[in-house]
């Protein structure tokens, strides 16, 4: 470790001693409640690098148990704070996003770039956070949404009722074939439930299976501008089943969650053949459809 690492790690070591001292003093005037609820106002008010490191201490100083749970209930995106969304209050990520109104911000931005338009189909969508920022940037964007957790699909319910006939929730898995499959939620319905081969437990849940190519045909599409996988160790399989999708280009731009494996080496190449780009690398892989005459890659780390 540099001097200049170990000068960076003290000095977020004491904004983080300030942000607690700074909490439980508005925790001993106001009260919990109030003092979460002064402290998301604020919080959304700071830059990612502050807002992050702020966020963590105030999760440790909420325990889940310590508010009236409602107040985890209720979240705000940043880039629509007019716009209410419902989470899991049972979900560190969606407590964490409650606070801050931050969630995959690289991710975010790509995402919501102005010049993506058309269709989001979301597999894995959770609560609905990128189907709700997508519907909610203007109104000739539409959405298919996959979740097989039926404790989510009713919050995509509650999340996407105000765009009306823009959203088609699918309550099932996208996979490599259609049929049925077994989904393992880790307990209480979290952002991990995923497709298991076995049943040790006896707790994991039967929902119906479709390919990517059935689910456009059930809903009458056949091009979709941005594809988002998060299906927790799924994804490659998913992905190797579109394959006639991305040769045909009917998939302009698709991001998965990235698996360090020859399997993810291979898509990759596969994409590129086709002429495809990459657009992000990290804990996200992003490609987008090159336009005629790109010869180069433009990566967001």
């Amino acid at each position: 470790m540099t001097m200049a690492d170990i000068g960076a790690t003290e000095s977020r070591s004491v904004k983080q001693q300030l942000a607690r001292a700074t909490i439980r003093l508005l925790k001993r005037l106001m009260g919990n409640d109030r003092a979460l609820e002064m402290l998301k106002r604020l919080i959304r008010q700071l830059p990612y690098r502050l807002a992050f490191p702020v966020t963590w201490v105030c999760l440790e100083e909420f325990p889940l148990t310590s508010v009236a749970i409602d107040r985890w209930r209720c979240a705000y995106p940043r880039q629509f704070p007019q716009v209410r969304v419902t989470v899991n209050p049972n979900c560190l990520s969606g407590r964490f996003f409650a606070i801050s109104g931050y969630y995959e911000d690289r991710l975010t931005d790509l995402i919501q770039a102005p010049e993506r338009d058309g269709l989001l189909v979301d597999i894995g969508a959770n609560f609905g956070y990128y189907p709700v920022l997508w519907l909610a940037k203007r109104a000739t964007t539409r959405t298919i949404v996959a979740e097989p957790v039926s404790e989510y699909v009713q919050l995509l319910q509650e999340n996407l009722k105000p765009y009306q006939s823009r959203f088609q929730i699918f309550a099932g898995c996208i996979g490599d074939y259609e049929g049925t499959a077994l989904v393992d939620t880790v307990g209480d319905p979290t952002m991990l439930s995923k497709v298991v081969t076995n049943d040790p437990t006896g707790q994991a849940r039967q929902v119906p299976m479709l390919t990517l190519a059935a689910l456009l045909a059930k809903y009458g599409e056949t091009t979709v501008d941005v594809l988002k996988v998060d299906a927790e160790g799924y994804d490659l399989k998913i992905l190797a089943s579109c394959k006639p999708l991305f040769e045909r280009h009917a998939i302009h731009t698709v991001f998965w969650e990235t698996a360090k494996s020859e399997e993810q080496a291979a898509m990759e190449a596969y994409l590129r053949q086709l002429g495809y780009v990459r657009i992000l690398t990290g804990y996200v892989t992003g490609y987008d459809r090159a336009p005629a005459g790109l010869v180069h890659e433009q990566i967001i780390t």
